[in-house]
């Protein structure tokens, strides 16, 4: 009897020294390989010698290549349920001046990217007189921002990821999390068969980057604080008669807000090109715009029965005739909006950076940009510990940084808070203050922008705010 204990506990050595030894050990994995999860994985490693893992459900060979929805073609269809990768569907983001340097900074090759620069934001309340431009100098050589699609971007960090040391486990999803005092354990379940059905992984930090409705969380305890908006984002490319000069557009009305974003063509020899048909291309970019239409549940539905014609002639009647008539529409799709908080945001051994953190509203267009400063801000917060551990003991430069340790989690945390809790309050508000037909809250917004057109200081701040200077 003793003997076929001993037997089994040597078993059971052997076992744990097998586990042992199959795990795969990273200073940082990365929860989520889309568009955020992605950039935070080559700016770490661009920017620090930790190894770095990232962690992602959907296919990384169909996600970016085989999405129907990255079909940006102006051509006629009905909205369709977004069911996609949320990361490489067919929406662009309007990234900030600054955080369009960020993204430079961390090492993506921005200079790849077909990409529309902002030089106008005009703003307006349909039915009313209250309406305000924002814009810059005409001799300034800088732009606001600028417009990507999220696929090209997302096909130009797959391609990053897969050049660098970055290790991309795809797909896969965490299945389970055993945290500890020094470390977590991560067992890793494929989502296809075309995979080792588990991995096990050990890491120092995790970081979540899996959007707003992270599935991680949960393995940290971790717990989300949503308020619901009622509303739908519709969002379609439309061809105008006019081209858009590089201006951008926000459309108060009656049935939500509506914004208009200048697009370009993603052949950027264009410009050089003297070719008839290049030409007439280039000028067809031109009058081509990305519009995020946002209403309320009823609306949308309404809004999915119709057909080209009709969807482009009701646009048309809440937009005016700034742009001429709009001509054709794209497909269209949808999308549920609310407001998600992550609290906290940063605990043992765990960050949360772009949606996991803080999934906002689209009014404003700050989602994406407060996702790049929440990378940048990790990275500020490595370079800021890793000096003070240096000033305290020269020696410690010799010892490998924990990337997980409360000197850094806790940096970070005090780092980020004030900006995100800003930014989320801000769109919130203008939620709340364009989406309301009460009277006396029209007129007020109404008199705001007037007034904002008799107040060069006030432009002046907004204009830096939409550049992304904090």
């Amino acid at each position: 009897m003793a003997g076929s204990q001993q037997n089994a506990k040597n078993k059971d050595v052997l076992s744990e020294e097998a586990s042992d030894s199959s795990l795969q050990h990273f200073d940082i994995v990365i929860a989520g390989g889309g568009i955020v999860g992605c950039t935070a994985a080559i700016a770490i490693a661009n920017h620090s010698d930790f190894s770095v893992a990232v962690v992602e459900a959907f296919d990384s060979q169909d996600t970016a290549k085989t999405n129907p929805q990255n079909d940006h073609s102006i051509k006629n269809a009905k909205t369709t349920e977004n069911t996609e990768h949320p990361s490489f569907d067919a929406r662009v983001v309007a990234l900030a001046q600054e955080s369009y340097k960020q993204l430079a900074s961390f090492g993506l090759k921005m200079h790849k990217l077909a990409s529309c620069p902002i030089k106008q934001i005009h703003v307006s309340d349909r039915g009313h007189i209250g309406q305000a431009r924002l814009d810059l100098p005409e001799d300034s050589a800088q732009s606001m921002g600028h417009v990507l699609a999220l696929a090209d971007l997302g096909k130009l960090l797959m391609e990053q990821v897969s050049e660098s040391k970055i290790k991309y486990f795809s797909p896969y999803k965490i299945s389970a999390v055993s945290r500890h005092r020094d470390y977590s354990d991560l067992s890793l379940l494929a989502n296809n068969e075309s995979v080792d059905t588990k991995l096990s992984l050990r890491t120092k930090l995790v970081i979540i980057a899996e959007g707003g409705n992270a599935p991680s969380l949960s393995f940290f305890n971790l717990q989300q604080q949503r308020t619901d908006y009622h509303q739908v984002a519709v969002i379609a490319n439309v061809m105008s008669q006019l081209p858009h000069q590089n201006r951008a557009f926000e459309r108060f009305t009656e049935q939500g807000p509506i914004a208009l974003l200048p697009m370009c063509s993603p052949n950027s020899a264009l410009s050089n090109s003297a070719d008839a048909s290049k030409l007439a291309e280039r000028h067809e970019s031109s009058r081509q715009m990305s519009l995020v239409w946002t209403c309320d549940e009823n609306i949308a539905k309404s809004i999915s029965s119709l057909d080209e014609h009709a969807f482009l002639a009701k646009l048309q009647r809440l937009f005016g005739d700034k742009l001429g008539r709009f001509q054709a529409s794209s497909p269209r799709y949808s999308y549920p909006l609310c407001l998600v908080r992550t609290l906290p945001f940063s605990t043992h051994r765990v960050i949360c950076v772009g949606n996991a953190a803080q999934a906002l509203h689209p009014i404003a267009g700050q989602g994406f940009n407060l996702g790049v400063r929440d990378i940048a801000g990790l990275l500020s917060s490595i370079k800021h510990v890793f000096a003070e551990q240096q000033s305290r003991d020269p020696q410690l430069s010799e010892i490998p940084m924990d990337p997980g340790s409360f000197e850094l989690t806790q940096d970070y945390k005090v780092r980020r808070t004030s900006d995100k809790n800003a930014v989320v309050m801000a769109t919130d508000s203008l939620v709340r203050l364009f989406s309301n037909t009460y009277a006396p809250t029209v007129g007020g917004r109404n008199m705001g922008l007037i007034a904002l057109n008799h107040a060069p200081t006030v432009k002046d701040d907004l204009v830096a705010f939409a550049m992304g200077k904090r």
